[in-house]
């Protein structure tokens, strides 16, 4: 539901570059976290063997479209990296936990860098691991340090661990820290929930689908849903959604960009609770194309229901591709919305 910072102005690589320059580095087994293809094509990284991790499905697609092999996450066989490269974004916890991961998997005179810009704190981060280099423009700022001085490593081992998916009181759901909404049912989504009716049958999506709080309250009230597929940029939390539910019957997890359209073209019932941004600033255009998406997947007479924050225009996009539109319930800034091809 939620995803990186935006690529078109993400500052990070020159930052890297310079840094890389600054201490005369052209690594030969290079590692990077959260990783573009701005980074992983840097000058300094031309004669290296690349590892790229990126658990954001647009930000993976933006890698393998350059030509770029990319894993959603880091495998054990991962390790013995002479740099480490991390991308600083909107998560503490999802930064600290990658920069643990990076201190953690470099070889012996190895050294990590990141980079990233002002508001995401990188200079909090850099005194934390008790960077020896850092440089700043751009509004943004790189810090290097040899794993020599890194912090000791039972305290990278408890920033790792933080970031690993566990359950959430009160629920007791499992959920990935740092992800959208991973500490509660968010508003937007208990809203949809409770506007949802109890005859939803046959194939049914969930677009955006988190940690699966929307199937979770279609497996309990829907005893006719055949089968449901899970759609959700964000790796972490598909895993999650896994967790919170163990097999469930005619149940499918995929780790898409729903943006891109999906897969088939017969459901039956559609939910979705779409981000509403893209990087901070609000944005409809991701909610259009979750529209349109549904539209094209839904066979005729199906049904979507989405919610949506109640400033952002849906109707025209909406009213252009569903055959009926009405607002089901507007409150806490948001508004449902149920439709039918």
């Amino acid at each position: 539901m939620e995803g990186s910072l935006d690529l078109r102005t993400d500052p990070s690589a020159p930052l890297l570059g310079d840094m890389l320059a600054r201490l005369g580095l052209a690594p030969r087994h290079a590692l990077c976290l959260d990783a573009t293809p701005p980074i992983m094509t840097l000058p300094a990284l031309a004669g290296a063997t690349r590892v790229a991790v990126q658990g954001w499905r647009p930000a993976h697609d933006a890698l393998v479209a350059a030509g770029i092999a990319a894993a959603p996450a880091l495998a054990d066989a991962d390790i013995g990296f002479d740099a480490a490269l991390v991308r600083i974004g909107r998560s503490r916890v999802r930064n600290l936990a990658a920069l643990a991961e990076g201190l953690l998997r470099l070889a012996p005179g190895g050294t990590l860098l990141a980079a990233g810009p002002n508001d995401c704190g990188p200079a909090s981060h850099a005194r934390l691991v008790g960077a020896t280099a850092s440089l700043s423009r751009l509004h943004a700022r790189a810090f290097a340090l040899p794993l020599a001085a890194a912090p000791a490593s039972d305290l990278l081992e408890r920033w790792r661990d933080a970031a690993r998916i566990a359950r959430v009181a009160p629920d007791g759901h499992f959920a990935a820290p740092g992800a959208f909404a991973a500490d509660r049912i968010d508003r937007g989504s208990a809203l949809l929930a409770a506007c949802l009716p109890g005859d939803v049958c046959g194939r049914v999506a969930d677009l955006g689908a988190g940690w699966g709080f929307l199937t979770m309250r279609l497996r309990d009230l829907c005893p006719g849903i055949a089968a449901i597929d899970l759609y959700e940029a964000d790796h972490a939390s598909l895993e999650a959604a896994r967790r919170n539910l163990p097999e469930l019957p005619g149940a499918a997890f995929h780790w898409a960009d729903v943006v891109r359209g999906l897969p088939r073209g017969d459901y039956d019932a559609i939910v979705a609770n779409p981000p509403f941004h893209d990087d901070r600033a609000a944005d409809s255009a991701i909610g259009r194309a979750f529209v349109v998406a549904a539209a094209a997947a839904l066979r005729p007479g199906g049904r979507l229901w989405m919610v949506a924050n109640r400033r952002l225009p849906y109707e025209e996009t909406l009213r252009a591709s569903f055959a009926r539109v009405a607002v089901l319930r507007e409150g806490e800034g948001y508004k449902v919305i149920a439709a039918t091809r």
